[in-house]
């Protein structure tokens, strides 16, 4: 474990104008040795050092008369200033055995606390420093005390950010593990369920199986979003492979129509232009158009028709889907493609949804170098719509 002296002794050295500091704090005193010491509750230590008199700390008179000075001025709180002759700042006799000049001046925490000292001592004689230089000096222990505190702050953001990101790839990892070994079980139920809707079965019992395959379809939407979500999550992005396709119109009619028989009591509205130069990713372009249509109707006005509109202009491919309903309120609308955002039905107080599906959409727009935009106006009505490039950029076709 890192101790404390230890970690500010790291951030000091990281402050690369610390070593011109302390040449500027020797050339405006004349003192050749320059020191910044650290007191740790028990002992001190000096964290860094400008030595332009090419002395030894180790085995010299240079670490007891630092160990005094800043010891001096932990235990009185105020600068110390000795020029010959050897006297403290205020007339406090202070003697330094060896050394003809000398001072130490506290440096603190911004929140008050004793950090340790600016230190300078010389076995020669040096000009006097005069007050103003003395006030700048005082100004160069404020700043390393600013710039130390400043440096820990960064450090403890930094160190706070990495163990939440650590969480979140384990959360994510977790999700995706969980989703895989979902998937297999309700595979095997969806095949069951299927091999005994094929045999002759009482009305009672046969929807009771229906119920079955609607309950285990929804569980697996659900598994397979998370999946996306991890795979989003972990790799940068949702993976899409990029081809040129000339049955997308066929693909998108239907997704509509899958989506009219689960709602026989909707009316969908579909205007789907015959896009054939598009170059996209056929089946995820499939689950984002399932995706929005799925949320207008759970969403929109249950007597007004959902809309799905399809049309290529200028080399853009565009895609809509509208309903009508209540207008969606400005904070809703701002999170509404973020992941486990779920919004409130105001009238029955119902969440909608898990929170991933047009978190997933806003990613394969996001895929195909395109974008996912959704507007709600103040009479009633809600439009979302994806538009990205008939032809991708080079590069996003290369990294699909």
């Amino acid at each position: 474990m890192t101790t404390p002296l230890a970690r500010e002794m790291r951030i000091l050295n990281r402050i690369t104008a610390i070593p011109a500091l302390l040449k500027v704090v020797s050339t405006l005193t004349g003192i050749r040795f320059v020191t910044i010491t650290r007191w740790d509750g028990a002992a001190w230590a000096a964290c860094a050092i400008h030595d332009g008199a090419a002395v030894a700390l180790e085995g010299s008179g240079e670490l007891d008369a630092v160990t005094a000075i800043s010891t001096h001025v932990r235990a009185t709180g105020v600068a110390l200033y000795a020029w010959e002759p050897q006297d403290a700042s205020g007339g406090a006799p202070f003697t330094a055995p060896g050394f003809r000049n000398f001072f130490a001046v506290p440096i603190h925490r911004k929140d008050g606390s004793f950090f340790g000292a600016l230190c300078g001592l010389d076995r020669r004689a040096s000009r006097e420093v005069n007050p103003a230089s003395q006030e700048a000096l005082g100004v160069f222990a404020d700043l390393i005390g600013a710039q130390l505190e400043a440096e820990q702050r960064h450090e403890d953001g930094v160190n706070a950010l990495t163990a939440k990101n650590n969480e979140a790839r384990q959360r994510d990892r977790f999700i995706g593990m969980l989703g895989h070994d979902l998937r297999n079980p309700l595979h095997a139920t969806l095949a069951a369920v299927e091999m005994l809707q094929r045999k002759q079965m009482e009305p009672k019992a046969y929807n009771l199986a229906k119920m079955v395959e609607t309950s285990t379809l929804r569980m697996s939407k659900l598994v397979e979003d998370l999946l996306d979500f991890a795979r989003g999550q972990l790799t940068g992005g949702i993976p899409v492979r990029l081809e040129r396709h000339h049955d997308l119109r066929f693909e998108l009619e239907n997704i509509v129509q899958e989506l009219r028989n689960a709602n026989p009591e909707r009316t969908i509205v579909a205007e789907i232009a015959d896009c054939g130069h598009v170059v996209a990713d056929k089946a995820r372009l499939a689950q984002l158009a399932s995706n929005l249509l799925g949320n207008a109707i759970q969403h929109g006005a249950p007597d007004e028709p959902v809309g799905i509109r399809v049309e290529c202009s200028n080399g853009t491919f565009v895609l809509s889907v509208s309903n009508s309903g209540p207008q969606i309120a400005p904070e809703v609308l701002r999170n509404l493609f973020t992941p486990y955002f779920r919004s409130s039905d105001e009238d029955t107080g119902r969440r909608m949804g898990h929170g991933l599906g047009l978190y997933i959409c806003a990613e394969i727009a996001k895929a195909h170098a395109g974008t996912l935009v959704a507007s709600s106006l103040p009479d009633g009505g809600t439009t979302v719509t994806l538009t990205f490039p008939e032809q991708p950029a080079a590069s996003t076709a290369a990294a699909a």
